[in-house]
């Protein structure tokens, strides 16, 4: 908000010292598109974004602003979409989106223990973390049809690396029994060599 935090309220806020107060709802998506640039894009190119400075929303509308709300399908819910139309577009947008965004979730949960494992998993969750950005970034567009259509290849490249966590995991466990079966042998080994005696 601009102005000089170290002096008491009134000086601090004051024009003179750069104080700048909300912006205007109409410079909120280039203060956000600093740093989410495509979604910026998405946005502007969308209905919402076409209808910024004649009561349409903005990212402070959904997001909230100080305290941010996490981009998920959550955002999308009735009592906030309906306070400007309709709720269905914003429906089927949202059931479009969920099988996917449940995916990356899985996915997300999945690598933290294989990681503990000492399994290198990097590569992985750059993977997912620009599938999701891609993802989120898709939400702002609310095109139905995009949507809908887009899923499809970001859910294909989400089973990509599922099938290879799945693999890690396999190998993991095949290790686990060869480990168990090895033990087991030298158990009964040793006691075989017991009764020898």
């Amino acid at each position: 908000h601009g102005g000089d935090p170290t002096l008491p309220t009134m000086e601090a806020m004051s024009p003179d010292r750069g104080f700048l107060g909300a912006p205007a709802d109409e410079a909120i998506p280039a203060f956000c598109g600093r740093c989410h640039v495509g979604v910026e894009e998405d946005y502007r190119g969308s209905a919402h974004g076409k209808a910024l400075g004649q009561g349409g929303p903005q990212c402070v509308t959904c997001h909230g602003n100080h305290a941010v709300r996490q981009a998920t399908p959550d955002l999308i819910n009735e009592r906030d979409c309906s306070r400007c139309h309709s709720y269905g577009r914003a429906e089927e947008i949202k059931a479009a989106v969920a099988r996917t965004d449940a995916l990356i979730v899985s996915l997300q949960s999945a690598l933290p223990p294989l990681r503990r494992l000492g399994i290198a998993t990097k590569g992985l969750q750059d993977e997912i973390f620009a599938v999701r950005n891609d993802f989120h970034r898709l939400f702002h567009s609310v095109d139905v049809e995009r949507v809908r259509r887009q899923s499809a290849a970001f859910e294909a490249k989400l089973n990509k690396v599922g099938a290879e966590v799945e693999a890690i995991e396999e190998t993991l466990k095949r290790r686990r029994l060869a480990g168990a079966a090895a033990v087991g042998g030298l158990v009964l080994a040793g006691m075989l060599l017991l009764l020898l005696r």
